[in-house]
């Protein structure tokens, strides 16, 4: 029966959470873009100083990552839908 249930809730996952949700930046941006050809769109850094980027797919699957200055760069969010959004007279 606990098997069963687990097996329920892991089917309920988005399936970039199937990669490890930390780790080494390199690797999962590695991971990101092989999987589900997301690539780097945008980042900034945070108030506290860690690194947050956005990368996302010609078919608008999205995931955002941080990376903290001397830790590693865990996945925390993942999407779909994602759409630029242009200002007036604005090219993208």
């Amino acid at each position: 029966m606990i098997v069963l249930a687990t097996l329920a809730l892991l089917a309920l996952i988005p399936k970039a959470h199937a990669l490890s949700r930390c780790g080494d930046r390199a690797d999962i941006v590695k991971r990101l873009t092989d999987t589900y050809q997301e690539r780097l769109r945008g980042r900034g850094i945070q108030a506290d100083g860690q690194l947050f980027e956005v990368l996302v797919s010609e078919k608008g699957t999205w995931s955002a990552i941080v990376t903290a200055p001397r830790g590693p760069t865990c996945v925390v969010s993942v999407g779909e839908n994602w759409q630029f959004i242009k200002d007036k007279g604005e090219s993208l």
